[in-house]
């Protein structure tokens, strides 16, 4: 199961969500790569 491996915790979105609220903290994987440059005009 990729959640032990990775050690996050298993659950629901909104419970998860709750935690990183509690705990003041990310905990969902955020996207991957470099943020795009914003572009001016």
């Amino acid at each position: 199961m990729k959640v032990t491996s990775t050690g996050r915790p298993l659950g629901a979105e909104w419970f998860i969500k709750g935690l990183e609220k509690m705990l003041e903290r990310d905990i969902l994987p955020k996207k991957a790569g470099r943020p795009k440059e914003k572009k001016e005009k």
